[in-house]
């Protein structure tokens, strides 16, 4: 006797069955099944068992299925349940994105709240005309992904908006009382409501006559070397690889925030007005925002949260990022990341950027080491750099500090920093700079050490002819190591 069968086996197979594409999406394959059933997308959706008196499962069906709902899908289309999980962007789950488990209620809220903060196309995608006119309208997977921007095999740049409605392709509002058309755009032309009981009318362009654009070497190399880095995520499966598009991620978002079209280098002429639009509209926020009474009730361009759908943009940021990200010793990453940080410098809250963007360690690092270069000392070597804040104990007081700093110490070990400088002033600046470095001011400094007013002044004076002589970096060094 057998035993009873659930309720997903109970469904019955499809008679027609499309072979399995890999890396297509599971909308694609839905819309090729409807478009050869010849019905519309409803009757298909409950066909398959994606729909149930929970409607709200439908939100992510694309994007992620529980294990009941993906097993009943390749029960009735006949795939296995693990071609089916390559069909969902969850595949990339802790790889490129970080998509946390289904809850069992609530998906489409759930879809949003993760849609608002990872990098990748949950509704709308990019796509290839000449891919989609030689595979009849397969969507890839990968083309919901800012990392694809072009088209190794064909040499195109991706299309990334409809030509006729100007509106994203795939990114809902589709017909799903029509039959979908997989080669051709389902947005609504209009955005008007049409009067009761009658239908949007369709856009309908023919997305695989459309010509693309021819994308340079160096873009098509870059979009080599990100193919690479999918191609080992889904071969290793562990978490280096988000490690690393974490930190693409977060490169990606600071050009973004900060770069100029100067900072770039080899960019075509596409490209190159992509970014200038992007900065001409980044300006436009900042400038509007400045005008607001309240700044903080002012618009914002989120650079990290928000995802970039252009291209060409994503092209020309993508190719600035990579070699920073690929460096390998705390050197490369520091000469690399130098112009970012020179620019982040003139904007508000640059302390704060290595927050906002989440770097990483390696990242954090360097990034903060280049902006205090030209910072104050506190910054530079005090109690605010990032020398101390590894964890440095000082186990002294400013009573601990003589005004003159110790004749032996200073012979022996700081005397070479000075070489056209009263040794007398020398050794008080030394001393001030000692008590500097548990977070007092320059006047706190000569309070604290019962010296002139006018010491401040005098230490200024010294803290320029150090940085003239080349000598800064070393006497911290050394004051730190006293």
């Amino acid at each position: 006797m057998q035993p009873p069968r659930s309720d997903w086996q109970s469904c019955r197979q499809l008679v027609l069955r499309l072979a399995f594409v890999r890396g297509e999406t599971l909308s694609s394959y839905v819309e090729r099944l409807t478009k050869t059933y010849g019905t519309t997308i409803p009757a298909m959706l409950s066909r398959l068992g994606l729909t149930s008196e929970n409607d709200d499962r439908l939100a992510g069906y694309g994007i992620v299925l529980s294990d009941e709902v993906r097993e009943r899908f390749a029960f009735v289309t006949g795939l296995s349940p693990e071609n089916v999980g390559d069909q969902l962007l969850s595949r990339y789950a802790g790889l490129v994105i970080n998509l946390p488990p289904l809850p069992p209620t609530n998906v489409g809220a759930f879809i949003r709240n993760v849609a608002s903060t990872e990098w990748a196309y949950f509704r709308g995608s990019h796509f290839c005309a000449e891919c989609l006119r030689e595979s009849g309208g397969v969507w890839l997977i990968r083309w919901k992904l800012p990392w694809t921007f072009s088209c190794a095999k064909h040499g195109m740049l991706m299309h990334h908006t409809c030509p006729n409605c100007s509106k994203r392709p795939r990114a809902g509002g589709t017909h799903f009382n029509r039959m979908p058309e997989p080669t051709r755009c389902n947005n609504p032309c209009n955005t008007a409501r049409p009067p009761r009981g009658t239908a949007l009318r369709r856009c309908g362009c023919s997305f695989v006559d459309l010509q693309g654009i021819v994308a340079s070497s160096s873009t098509l190399e870059a979009q080599m070397k990100v193919n690479r880095m999918l191609d080992e995520a889904d071969e290793r499966r562990d978490g280096s690889a988000f490690v690393t598009f974490s930190e693409l991620r977060s490169i990606c978002a600071l050009v973004l925030y900060a770069s100029e079209v100067e900072d770039f280098e080899g960019l075509d002429a596409v490209q190159d007005e992509a970014l200038r639009a992007h900065i001409q509209l980044r300006e436009a926020i900042a400038d509007e925002r400045n005008r607001t009474p309240k700044r903080c009730n002012g618009p914002h361009m989120r650079t990290y949260i928000g995802t970039p759908t252009n291209s060409a943009l994503i092209a020309a940021v993508v190719q600035k990022a990579l070699p920073i990200v690929a460096g390998d010793s705390s050197v490369q990453v520091q000469e690399s990341v130098q112009v970012i940080a020179d620019r982040v410098r003139t904007r508000t809250y640059r302390w704060h950027a290595a927050d906002f963007f989440r770097l990483s360690g390696r990242l954090r690092a360097a990034f903060e080491e280049c902006l205090a270069k030209r910072a104050y000392f506190d910054r530079q070597f005090g109690s605010r750099s990032s020398r101390l804040a590894a964890g440095d104990a000082l186990c002294f007081e400013p009573q601990n500090v003589p005004q003159l700093f110790p004749e032996w110490d200073y012979h022996s070990r700081f005397l070479r920093f000075f070489p056209n400088i009263p040794e007398r002033l020398a050794r008080r600046f030394c001393s001030m700079a000692a008590v500097k470095l548990l977070g007092f001011t320059w006047a706190r400094a000569a309070t604290a050490l019962e010296l002139p007013p006018e010491a401040e002044n005098q230490a200024n004076y010294v803290i320029v002819r150090l940085r003239r002589d080349g000598n800064l970096d070393k006497f911290a060094d050394e004051l730190l190591s006293w």
